[in-house]
């Protein structure tokens, strides 16, 4: 079997089963509305982010769209943090200062605007050929390994503090949930 073909299934099936779980977890009614939608964006920018795999053996494709699609991947951790802060925290809203969160994906945009999204398609084509000998890259690099570093390691303190204050109040019931976490917090890092 063609590899080509392998993987482009295999991306299709893991996109859909993203965007039906991300349907269903954005029309479903529960108490738990603002955690559903925040895990439904969450797998929305992943089959957003993997959708390379599918499209990028078939079709000729805009390499400055192509570039926005590969950037967004960097909004996955701050969705998912906010997601684990949405369950542990009883009344937890989103407000505008949670918008700073999304500081690493503008400024990567923004380090990539004048070399790559200012520019026709031939010069971006240089661009990406030499991708990795230009200075941004490398910032936007480093900025990659941080993003998902940093809030791997903050939701392992807030998963923490949850778990100390529970466990000073004597509530037990939502131990299983904090196990929860911690393993989705796990499999994200062993992913990374």
């Amino acid at each position: 079997m063609d590899i080509t073909l392998l993987l482009s299934t295999a991306t299709i099936v893991l996109m859909s089963m993203c965007i039906l779980l991300a349907l269903f977890l954005w029309t479903v009614n529960s108490q738990n509305r603002l955690s559903n939608r925040l895990l439904a964006s969450m797998l929305l920018t992943i089959s957003i982010s993997i959708s390379v795999f599918w499209y990028g053996f078939y079709y000729e494709y805009n390499l400055g769209w192509d570039r926005v699609r590969d950037d967004i991947n960097i909004i996955t951790s701050p969705l998912l943090f906010l997601y684990i802060l949405s369950c542990i925290r009883s009344g937890f809203k989103l407000k505008w200062i949670h918008l700073l969160h999304l500081i690493p994906f503008i400024l990567i945009m923004l380090l990539m605007t004048p070399r790559f999204y200012l520019v026709d398609e031939i010069q971006r084509g240089v661009f990406l050929n030499n991708y990795y000998s230009y200075p941004e890259v490398k910032i936007i690099s480093v900025i990659r390994f941080l993003v998902p570093t940093f809030y791997i390691t903050w939701t392992y303190i807030e998963l923490y503090r949850s778990k100390q204050l529970m466990l000073e109040n004597h509530s037990d019931d939502r131990l299983m949930l904090l196990k929860w976490l911690w393993q989705l917090n796990t499999l994200n890092l062993f992913i990374f």
